[in-house]
């Protein structure tokens, strides 16, 4: 039996489209089209299967990501799913994110949990490895499965409960050693986004309860994305929003806003006993333009609230709900005496610093519902203590709950530039932790130091964590290169450079089979594309031989599919070489058309310069 060397697309499973080209909208979302062409499907919520395309698009992304982590000297491990409550208990996070856990107990109630990443693992597998500084630096990555209960897992891939991930920890003698090992990783991460062919920001950002105090996110521009970054039109300022609270500067009280109707936006702590009101404006005018100026709790910046009250839970997604279970409580035991915080945003204070008169903060009012408001009764009321509206923070500034926008002032530059702020999928994130994890305090890293013997010095390392999403960057990319054609894929991650697309045999009038031939033909023009298997430019090929699909059909399945170049075999090699294409050989004077959605190109090629011009095409994407 002879072995048939080509990729064939018969032989490949790909789903029929749960929505047929002729019907699909133009307007879909990348997820939608991932799922039509066949990458994936979904099994759960926010639990996807990977299928034969999407699969070689994430192998594609992981060996690059892969190739890149060698080359700053990473070494590559696998880390069990599973780790144990106790050491997250140790570390002092698991109270802080257990709500994100999946967490299970095994038949002797030991408790364990899958994990969404591995900071506490890595650091227990080092200590316990490595005793001398001669075994530092180390870095250690890998590339696995993640798990996260996410509360409303959406956008398919780019938000969802399990997850591929890259993460590197390393571990320095010092804090220069570890400055070193940060600014290897951004430069290795940059490479990686380059050949993506993909404009990633990189923001500084907040360490949340990852600890540390240097972090940077990668961030690519998209409709899809759930967090904001800001740039400066004129300084190299680049953060995500929630870390320009502290740099917001005090801006001057606006005189020439005429406050209509203020509201509260409305949280409440982790441990639930606790509501934050923060108040703004609903409706203003600006008196020196006329013009009317709107807020909503969307405008409320979450992040900066949480300056200001750290117990904050900004997960809750149904404050009422959480809070009438207080309200309960409070009715059937009075000795719960729950806190109100009122917060006062800065645009509803008059220039001396007081109060506009026209607003009166009423705590008692409660939402129950969307449309539907209720007072807290006198006698819960006084049950509750309430705190005195609070204008400014423990600094004296005016308090700032807006979300920064595009347009306002560069805190950075001082009004010199203004900012851009755009929504953006979050693809890596760089995370300088010194000894969160490895201190005395908490998993207690002890390794021997330079010129000491035995126990006599030691030093605690100085610790650092790299993530890369690996199925969020085959989402996120998909989506920034969708057109309303179909996918898109750079070069180094398509599942197929080239895809070879032959006109399928078909009956004249007469009953004859005519361009029988073509497949023959289209096999040689996929092995003149392919090379040799020891050729350093061997093109990753497919063959779309499908015989129940039409040659329209397959170009815009081609098209759906994001294959980076089409070569079509029909009617320009029939034209050039005779209606018996077939039948006489591969000549080098047959027209193949060849197609470039992504650069324009549409033309047809003669076999014997066909290489050169898809090769050189392919080098541009």
């Amino acid at each position: 039996m002879q072995l048939d060397h080509r990729n064939r697309l018969s032989n490949i499973w790909v789903p029929s489209p749960q929505v047929s080209l002729k019907d699909a909208k133009q307007d879909e979302e990348s997820h939608a089209k991932l799922m039509r062409a066949g990458f994936f499907r979904q099994a759960h919520s926010g639990v996807f299967h990977m299928l034969p395309l999407g699969l070689r698009v994430q192998d594609k992304i992981e060996a690059l990501v892969d190739k890149h982590m060698k080359a700053i000297g990473g070494s590559r491990v696998s880390l069990s799913s599973i780790s144990s409550a106790k050491l997250w208990a140790r570390s002092g996070r698991l109270e802080s994110v257990q709500s994100e856990l999946f967490q299970f107990a095994d038949r002797k109630d030991a408790k364990y949990l899958l994990s969404p990443t591995h900071e506490e693992e890595i650091t227990e597998l080092v200590s316990q490895n490595v005793r001398s500084y001669r075994g530092l630096p180390l870095r250690l990555y890998q590339i696995t499965r993640k798990y996260r209960d996410e509360m409303r897992p959406r956008h398919g891939i780019l938000r969802s409960r399990e997850f591929i991930m890259k993460d590197m920890y390393s571990f320095d003698a010092s804090v220069a050693d570890a400055m070193a090992t940060y600014s290897d990783v951004r430069a290795a991460y940059a490479a990686i986004f380059a050949a993506l062919k993909v404009p990633v920001l990189a923001a500084q950002a907040s360490s949340g309860d990852m600890g540390g105090d240097l972090s940077h996110e990668y961030h690519l521009a998209a409709s899809l994305g759930e967090d904001y970054v800001a740039h400066c039109s004129s300084c190299d300022l680049v953060a995500n929003t929630e870390v320009l609270e502290a740099a917001k500067p005090e801006t001057q009280r606006q005189s020439s806003l005429e406050v209509k109707s203020a509201q509260a936006w409305r949280g409440i702590s982790k441990d639930k006993t606790t509501l934050v009101n923060v108040w703004y404006p609903a409706e203003a005018v600006n008196t020196a333009t006329g013009e009317t100026v709107r807020m909503t709790d969307d405008d409320i910046d979450a992040h900066a609230i949480k300056s200001v009250v750290p117990e904050l839970d900004s997960g809750i997604e149904n404050t009422p709900v959480a809070w009438n279970s207080v309200l309960a409580k409070v009715k059937e035991d009075s000795s719960i005496r729950p806190k109100i915080i009122n917060l006062v945003d800065q645009r509803l204070l008059q220039g001396d610093g007081s109060l506009v008169a026209a607003i009166d903060i009423n705590t008692r009012q409660w939402p129950l519902s969307n449309s539907k408001k209720t007072a807290i009764a006198d006698d819960i009321m006084s049950l509750f203590d309430v705190q005195a509206a609070t204008s400014v923070d423990n600094t004296g500034r005016p308090l700032n709950f807006a979300k920064p926008r595009t347009g306002d002032d560069c805190p950075r530059c001082h009004g010199n530039g203004t900012l851009v702020v755009d929504r953006a999928i979050e693809l890596g994130h760089t995370f300088y932790l010194g000894t969160r994890y490895t201190s005395p305090e908490a998993l207690d890293v002890k390794i021997q130091a330079e010129g000491s013997a035995g126990e006599q010095a030691t030093i605690v390392p100085e610790m650092g964590c790299y993530g890369l999403g690996i199925s969020r960057i085959l989402g996120a990319v998909a989506d920034h290169r969708a057109d309303n054609q179909g996918l898109n894929w750079p070069r180094a991650i398509a599942p197929y450079e080239v895809v070879v697309v032959v006109a399928p045999p078909k009956a004249g009038k007469d009953g004859v089979v005519k361009d029988s031939g073509l497949v023959t033909v289209a096999e040689g023009v996929y092995d003149v594309l392919a090379g040799r298997a020891d050729s350093d430019a061997e093109l990753d090929v497919l063959l779309d031989d499908r015989t129940g699909a039409s040659l329209p059909y397959k170009l815009k399945d081609a098209d759906l599919t994001g294959y980076p170049v089409v070569v079509v075999v029909g009617a320009a090699w029939r034209k050039s070489v005779g209606e018996q294409a077939g039948e006489s050989g591969l000549s080098q004077d047959g027209l193949c058309e060849v197609q470039c959605r992504q650069l324009g190109v549409k033309k047809d090629v003669p076999l014997r310069d066909l290489r050169v011009v898809v090769t050189s095409l392919l080098d541009q994407l």
